[in-house]
């Protein structure tokens, strides 16, 4: 949010090299990744900026091992 209480509107102008991107069919085999389009670099290689730019939807779960105060994954 601005100082003013709205919130900052990213460009549509920022988001057409990802987009472009995202709808080519050089993306018809990921799936479950989110890009930051904010820090896209359009003079550069899509591919390139994907990998800098993707990271996976969602949450990894990760269990602690016995005795480190996580539950056993043994059933």
């Amino acid at each position: 949010m601005t100082a003013s209480g709205r919130l900052h509107m990213m460009d549509p102008d920022q988001m057409r090299a990802p987009v472009v991107w995202l709808a080519s069919n050089a993306t018809d085999t990921i799936s479950g990744m989110r890009y930051d389009a904010v820090s896209w670099d359009a003079a550069r290689p899509a591919a390139e900026q994907a990998a800098l730019h993707g990271r996976p939807l969602g949450f990894e779960l990760k269990f602690k091992p016995e005795g480190e105060g996580g539950r056993s994954t043994r059933r």
